[in-house]
């Protein structure tokens, strides 16, 4: 899970004027649907993950980095176990680490907490998750084996945790073209035009864009592509006293939906 909030954005009663402004989240609002739990396997000192999409991981839990597949976002990853309830994960693009996080299981088996922090941007991004488990654990494996699901954010620092949108109109003859700027706490911008077109995504992963269509005065769209491929796809409505901002993220890669509520910032 990366949490850094882009990028499919539908405002049914929205103005311009609402969507630009500084949001931040509120992580004890967060909630989660989940449309296919993790599956999580520790068994014999081998690792896997079969949920999400591109090919299972699967590998020697020894603390070794060994290559995974079709994966966007890392294209190698290390499992350690440290301990009978604890286990490590690291992800690496080439030399740059990309995410790393660290699973506790309680000690009754029945939740999991997991520390992440996330570096596609500029700034990392740090947080945690708390799961509980679906079914029963597995006799014989470590605890982390079993199905998961996320119950809620437990924590999120302030570098993923604010977002600033601007939209600005001019108009050519009869045209309106509107133009855009996003900046977020993490170090992530883009700028650009709503035309649909994709634009580059400054400070962040190499190969990320942004586009942007403006389909009626009160509704974009907005999509978030990492090396071409479409990863992650929001829905956000203002509230009508134009105070709060819920933001519906779908990350298409392990089918998990996040609905967050953010504030928006007044100036003292």
């Amino acid at each position: 899970m990366r949490f850094w909030l882009a990028f499919a954005v539908l405002l049914p009663t929205m103005s311009r004027a609402e969507l630009t402004g500084t949001w931040v989240i509120q992580p004890e609002l967060t909630t989660f649907q989940m449309l296919r739990s993790p599956i999580l396997s520790l068994d014999r000192g081998i690792y896997r993950r079969t949920d999400c999409r591109g090919d299972p991981v699967d590998m020697p839990a020894d603390g070794g980095f060994y290559p995974v597949k079709k994966q966007p976002f890392f294209d190698r990853m290390a499992v350690r176990v440290v301990d009978g309830r604890r286990v490590a994960i690291q992800q690496k693009l080439g030399d740059r680490t990309t995410w790393k996080g660290g699973y506790t299981v309680s000690k009754n088996g029945a939740e999991m907490t997991l520390e992440f922090e996330n570096d596609l941007a500029a700034k990392p991004v740090t947080g945690a998750l708390q799961y509980v488990r679906e079914g029963t654990a597995v006799a014989g494996a470590h605890p982390l084996t079993g199905t998961w699901r996320i119950e809620k954010l437990i924590r999120l620092s302030p570098s993923g945790s604010s977002l600033t949108f601007t939209i600005e109109q001019s108009r050519s003859g009869q045209d309106t073209d509107d133009g855009f700027t996003f900046l977020a706490g993490d170090g992530r911008s883009a700028e650009g035009k709503t035309d649909a077109k994709d634009y580059p995504l400054q400070g962040y992963l190499e190969g990320g864009t942004l586009s942007v269509n403006h389909l009626q005065p009160s509704v974009w769209k907005m999509n978030h592509k990492q090396n071409s491929t479409l990863v992650e796809v929001l829905a956000a409505m203002v509230s009508d006293d134009g105070g709060t901002l819920t933001l519906r993220q779908t990350d298409l890669l392990c089918e998990e939906v996040t609905i967050f509520t953010l504030r928006k910032q007044t100036l003292p």
